[in-house]
């Protein structure tokens, strides 16, 4: 399945959930309460992930695979769902500390078959690293981070990957000691060594934090 933006999906998620969750009317608005940076978050998110297409020269012929010649203009990339969770540490300070598990199925060229026959490719990413959030005076919480970490593929070689990422999460007070987190996070992610699993990443993030 090919996706032109693969951050189109899911901004426009982010822009229907806000729309869903404004007020009626003006005179129904009520201000809520500030979120602070919470000491822990964790949540889940679910996103789209590009890649370059591996059924074109020249990865087709390091990888041994059956090579696509219809087309051999621009770079094309194929893009996939996938999704994963993770946790962050703040301790109620700017600079946290991330942890992440992400995992996806790839559409991937079966070996000794034509171009477009497809077999699945999983791969699993495990990364940590800094976190840091910029709290302002609204509701919203932009951050950036840059992870450190590895990943593993069923079909190609793998190895160390760093992402680095940034977004805004979306906090309300939904409980005393809880806060409710909703945001968008666009970034790009590099593996040394296996540049077929390099590429850029649009997540949409739903979590808590304490």
């Amino acid at each position: 399945m090919r996706i032109n933006s693969p951050v189109l999906i899911p901004l426009l998620l982010v822009v229907i959930g806000s729309s869903a969750l404004a007020p009626a009317a003006e005179g129904q608005y009520r201000p809520m309460p500030q979120a602070p940076t919470p000491s822990v978050s964790l949540g889940f998110g679910i996103g789209v992930f590009s890649f370059g297409d591996v059924t074109r020269p020249p990865a087709c012929a390091q990888l041994g695979l059956a090579c696509d010649t219809s087309s051999s203009t621009g770079k094309p990339t194929t893009a996939v769902f996938g999704g994963g969770f993770w946790i962050a540490g703040h301790n109620r300070q700017p600079l946290g500390f991330a942890l992440e598990f992400t995992g996806y199925a790839q559409p991937w060229p079966v070996k000794g078959t034509s171009a477009t026959a497809r077999g699945i490719n999983d791969i699993a990413f495990v990364l940590a690293g800094p976190r840091m959030n910029f709290q302002t005076k609204k509701s919203g919480n932009p951050f950036i981070k840059a992870l450190l970490g590895f990943a593993s593929s069923d079909r190609s070689p793998g190895g160390v990957a760093v992402i680095v990422a940034g977004g805004a999460d979306g906090a309300l007070l939904c409980h005393e000691t809880a806060t409710c987190v909703i945001g968008i996070e666009i970034g790009y992610r590099r593996v040394l060594g296996d540049p077929y699993l390099s590429g850029f990443q649009s997540i949409l993030r739903v979590g808590v934090g304490f």
